[in-house]
């Protein structure tokens, strides 16, 4: 009887193992994580981050200027220029293709175009004093001048610049905003947790 009820717990016990996963939230990519998805995943293949909110990279150049007298004897003026916006949205994956290091502190490659697998046409986030991987590096347009960063919209009251967040801080400037409270663009990543539940079932035959 005891050897027959100890068989009929383990069968249980076996059957039992329930996983319960939640919905992925967002968090800031620290150091420590990025560490430990080394260790399962040296090459990072398989992490993706995501930008802390939307930005654009907004690049120009001029395709001339006109001058001349109208009919009325007025000198008009006239320019042309293209330019060429890369909206980045705040739920668009991005792949890590390459990690540096700068002044000892790591600098992350990181692409969001599928067409793009180097840190030549990747963005570059660099790891700051905060603990927050922010960006530092916008791959430039050829034929076009040096680019600029927009935060949320193309807006002058948008436009960000590179500055230091502390007076004294090391490392490269970051991408900032000039109005406002100030802001900069970090790496997120999708977080889930599961929790494994093991259920031990003892039915009692009762005492007759």
């Amino acid at each position: 009887m005891s050897t027959q009820r100890t068989d009929m717990r383990i069968a249980i016990v076996a059957g039992a193992i329930v996983l319960l996963g939640g919905c992925a939230r967002r968090e800031y990519l620290s150091s420590d994580v990025l560490a430990e998805v080394q260790r399962r995943d040296p090459k990072l293949e398989l992490l993706r981050v995501y930008p802390s909110t939307k930005f654009v990279t907004f690049y120009a150049k001029e395709l001339g200027r006109d001058l001349g007298v109208g009919s009325q004897g007025a000198v008009e003026t006239g320019y042309r220029a293209q330019r060429v916006e890369i909206p980045f949205d705040k739920d668009l994956p991005g792949a890590i293709v390459a990690v540096d290091t700068h002044e000892g502190q790591p600098l992350l490659w990181v692409t969001f175009d599928q067409q793009c697998r180097d840190k030549q046409c990747a963005l570059g986030f660099l790891l700051s004093q905060d603990s927050l991987f922010r960006l530092v590096h916008v791959p430039p347009f050829r034929g076009f001048e040096p680019p600029e960063v927009y935060r949320r919209r193309v807006a002058e009251r948008r436009l960000m610049r590179k500055s230091r967040i502390y007076t004294k801080a090391k490392g490269l400037p970051v991408y900032l905003t000039t109005r406002g409270p100030t802001a900069s663009i970090a790496l997120q990543i999708k977080k889930r947790g599961s929790v494994d539940i093991e259920t031990v079932v003892v039915p009692q035959s009762g005492v007759y």
